[in-house]
């Protein structure tokens, strides 16, 4: 489906594009309400962690693809009690997991996750909590916590603190701010190898 999205914007075909809309809100396997279940808890929590942030990483990049076309995704199924939407439940739910609360789930409780954070959190902070206003303090929390987003060997691109931090205190031209350079330091550490 991210890939059905982000081939329908390259190529300017807005059935493709449309395409991976209608299976992000449909009702398939990898739909946002079949992959994040009404409470949170997402398919793969009971698994492990990695493979639980490789699908809300997918998701969210979906959403964030749609976004910049003017199609929102990011607010597809909302909870009818919070209005809370489907993708942010199941991204608070994991945050909450990686920030080391013991959650009780259907596999029963979750302990300290053997998997560092993936970068996609950034993206996840600047919709809910920067351009929506959302309360989500588990989502932010993460997001500051994977600054900067380091390279990470699944298939996620790692831009999403110099892409998506929106940080009024960062003054000065992109070369002189720190956070960059740091970021730029640890990319070409990782990509070295």
């Amino acid at each position: 489906m991210n890939s059905m999205i982000a081939i329908g914007v390259f190529c300017n075909d807005t059935a493709i594009f449309n395409r991976g809309v209608s299976f992000f809100r449909g009702t398939g396997k990898g739909a946002v309400t079949q992959y994040v279940y009404e409470d949170g808890e997402c398919q793969e929590t009971c698994r492990d962690m990695g493979h639980t942030q490789m699908g809300l990483g997918e998701l969210v990049d979906a959403a964030e693809i749609a976004w910049k076309q003017g199609v929102d995704l990011y607010g597809a199924a909302p909870d009818s009690i919070t209005g809370i939407p489907r993708l942010a439940e199941g991204l608070n739910h994991a945050a909450r997991i990686l920030n080391g609360d013991t959650l009780i789930t259907t596999c029963g409780p979750i302990g300290k996750p053997k998997f560092g954070l993936d970068p996609m959190w950034e993206k996840a902070w600047n919709h809910y909590g920067v351009r929506m206003g959302l309360n989500l303090p588990f989502i932010k929390m993460t997001a500051e916590r994977s600054r900067p987003e380091s390279v990470s060997w699944k298939s996620m691109y790692s831009w999403g603190t110099l892409t998506h931090t929106s940080d009024t205190t960062c003054k000065g031209s992109l070369l002189t701010n720190n956070l960059f350079i740091e970021l730029i330091n640890l990319q070409s550490v990782h990509s070295s190898y």
